[in-house]
């Protein structure tokens, strides 16, 4: 896996005043952007090409990421996950891609996931954490079958015992199809790994 797509078109509500001057993903840990932070980790892991998603205050990206092969996707219309998607689908070519949101700093050892995604052989790796808040995600009673009830669309067979913690592999036939949804929910990964075709 040589793609990475990192999330920096958010509005960054929750951190305002912060975000009032920058997008969420450059505001500074230890001064340096966050989006840094993870296109550092993903460079580690082995990942060569980033693509990256603006929208709110789009001219603040002006030079950011000139140490690595990345190409800007600028969204005039915010178009949340899958919108975005579908709107770098002829940059990934036919690699899978790794979607890290751009806006987190994480110690998760990204080769260690891709390592599993690869060996797996599934259509689609979520990165889970079981401990925290906001735990929207079970699984079926076979604990194959991850859920978002939060929309309606699948039930939850049990309370919620992880949440997504930003990172999520992706195979290019499971991408192709997230670029044709105009929504994008956690479900719909349920079900593309419980229908893979």
């Amino acid at each position: 896996m040589k793609n990475a797509f990192i999330l920096g078109a958010g509005l960054g509500n929750r951190l305002r005043p912060l975000t009032d001057r920058l997008p969420k993903p450059l505001v500074p840990l230890f001064h340096r952007p966050l989006a840094e932070w993870a296109m550092e980790a993903c460079a580690k892991a082995g990942i060569t090409r980033f693509a990256l998603n603006t929208h709110y205050l789009p001219a603040a990206w002006d030079g950011f990421g000139s140490d690595y092969d990345l190409t800007l996707f600028h969204e005039p219309i915010l178009l949340e996950t899958g919108g975005g998607l579908k709107n770098i689908s002829r940059w990934m070519g036919s690699d899978s891609v790794l979607v890290h949101n751009g806006d987190i700093f994480s110690t998760l050892p990204l080769e260690k996931l891709i390592a599993a995604h690869e060996a797996s052989g599934l259509p689609v790796t979520l990165a889970l954490r079981s401990e925290g808040v906001a735990k929207h995600i079970a699984l079926d009673a076979e604990c194959d079958l991850a859920v978002e009830g939060l929309d309606g669309v699948l039930a939850i067979p049990a309370e919620g015992v992880a949440d997504l913690i930003g990172h999520r592999l992706l195979s290019r036939s499971v991408a192709a199809r997230i670029a044709l949804a105009t929504a994008f929910q956690i479900w719909f990964f349920a079900r593309v790994a419980h229908n893979p075709r």
